[in-house]
């Protein structure tokens, strides 16, 4: 294997990535060294998102639109698309990234490498957090699948395999089959069937080595490490780190890393992250769809998160109502909600148990915050801060 061979990176987005993008974008500038062009799949409607952000001069825009069999669930589509992502991709090998992926460190092809041949790590199947991953994979090949072929986020995909592999298997069923799989686990285990000669299968509970990736969150047994306090130096020579994408503090952690690397590697920032609020759009459709979801305001299981912000495109005026529940052994106190809208900010105190939060929207094009503050009474560091449930959510006419 050639190690000066372009590379090409994959990496598919939703609206509510771009603010973490963006950082990945600036940490391929400052740190990636090896040629090939950045592939990104997003919808045509999120076009402006992206537009105001700084992208690599190699990035290669391809619009979700163009891939009629999509279906509704963005989440069944990311990856669907990364298991047709050879149509986009020209090089023979590609890393497949996601949003909240950070280069930390000087990187090339050869440091995924082992014997000169692309690292792929596995492990034995353990707790039940795994369980699910491996019954919608299972399902997806139609085998027993041994090991857990997703153990490092250390995705490099080869567009050979990747056709062969929908040659045999349809992966459409991954866009509806009632258990969703893991594309990586499922191109794993494939790859180590079929064409094993081309990896270098490291079994990590046999074989010590440095990877090249750290994982600041998702970490097994539990996947449910949240550390307020990690910093790079954590990663130790680690080349790249990944966060948790829902995370409400994987912005500032991005930038405070990518900093960070910069002082440790330069002994000075040579580019300064982005820090400006992205809006996301919301339309009433999205919001009767997926209340506060739809801009990225609550964890999947409801929890809000401190910080959010968003666009109002509504049809007519009226009034977006959020229930929330405070809980009475949540480990915060004094906890409150500030809605700023258009810049003019109204402060709301939040008691034990539920709330009614309304927020006036006028017009088009309004801009939207939603900011909590609470005591944490020194609730462990490692914790997410559970401030408020959303119960339920409408829109009221005016």
């Amino acid at each position: 294997m050639d190690l000066a061979e372009p590379i090409d990176i994959f990496v598919v987005v939703t609206a509510r990535d771009i603010k973490l993008l963006r950082h990945f974008f600036l940490s391929y500038q400052v740190f990636f060294r090896q040629p090939g062009n950045i592939h990104l799949l997003i919808w045509y409607r999120e076009k402006h998102l992206l537009d105001q952000i700084e992208c690599p001069r190699n990035l290669v825009v391809h619009y979700k639109d163009s891939v009629d069999e999509l279906c509704e669930d963005d989440f069944r589509n990311q990856m669907y698309l990364k298991l047709i992502a050879d149509r986009f991709v020209e090089t023979k090998w590609f890393w497949v990234v996601d949003c909240d992926f950070l280069i930390c460190a000087p990187l090339t092809w050869g440091e995924f490498c082992r014997d000169g041949k692309p690292i792929w790590c596995v492990r034995p199947w353990t707790k039940l957090a795994e369980k699910t991953w491996r019954d919608g994979t299972e399902a997806f090949v139609g085998a027993n699948i041994p090991v857990l072929f997703m153990d490092e986020p250390v995705y490099v995909f080869n567009r050979l395999v990747l056709q062969d592999m929908r040659n045999r298997i349809n992966v459409k069923q991954v866009l509806s089959q009632p258990t969703a799989p893991s594309e990586f686990a499922a191109y794993g285990f494939f790859a180590h069937s079929e064409y094993h000669h081309l990896y270098s299968w490291q079994d990590t509970s046999k074989i010590q080595h440095e990877c090249v990736a750290y994982r600041v969150n998702q970490k097994p047994p539990s996947y449910l490490v949240l550390d307020r306090d990690s910093n790079l130096s954590d990663a130790a020579n680690a080349k790249y780190v990944v966060f948790w994408s829902h995370w409400e503090l994987a912005e500032s952690k991005m930038r405070d890393y990518l900093l960070e690397a910069q002082r440790r590697y330069f002994g000075q920032v040579r580019l300064l992250p982005e820090d400006n609020i992205i809006f996301l759009p919301v339309t009433l459709d999205m919001f009767a769809k997926d209340g506060a979801v739809a801009w990225d305001g609550i964890y999947p299981d409801g929890w809000v998160k401190s910080h959010s912000a968003f666009t109002s495109y509504f049809e007519r005026p009226g009034i977006i109502e959020l229930q929330l529940e405070v809980p009475e052994a949540g480990g915060v106190s004094d906890t409150a909600v500030v809605i700023s809208i258009d810049g003019s900010e109204h402060s709301f105190p939040l008691n034990v148990g539920v709330n009614a939060v309304d927020i006036p929207i006028k017009c088009q094009a309004e801009k939207v915050k939603l900011i909590f503050s609470y005591n944490n009474n020194g609730q462990e560091s490692h914790c997410r801060t559970l401030i408020a449930r959303v119960n339920s959510f409408c829109f009221l006419d005016r």
